[in-house]
């Protein structure tokens, strides 16, 4: 499967990575769902930030181990804000996958 296509997913990884930040950065989930431009139903923002935070140890424990520059930067969101600065989302995802690491 192509690496842009987030598996068992409407929204592309690009687009996932897109929200992840505003939020991460102080913009309201209000705000981030209602950016029409983005969107033709409303995403499912609040489920992103919370299916990455439930998979945040297994995952970092893989891409610290692979990438040390990575393990210095403490703490969520932090460690996937300075990741997504080396690497886009569906990059990281693919390594994940190719690494024997279940990205559903």
């Amino acid at each position: 499967m192509p690496s842009c296509i987030a598996p068992q997913r409407w929204y592309g990884w690009a687009l996932q990575q897109m929200v992840l930040l505003l939020l991460w950065i102080g913009l309201s989930l209000y705000a981030v769902s209602g950016l029409p431009s983005l969107f033709d139903t409303p995403p499912p923002c609040r489920h992103w930030g919370r299916w990455l935070q439930e998979r945040a140890a297994e995952f970092e424990f893989h891409l610290r181990s692979a990438f040390p520059d990575w393990g210095r930067v403490l703490g969520w969101p932090d460690f996937w804000v300075a990741s997504l600065r080396q690497q886009s989302l569906s990059a990281i995802m693919t390594w994940l996958d190719h690494h024997a690491v279940s990205v559903p």
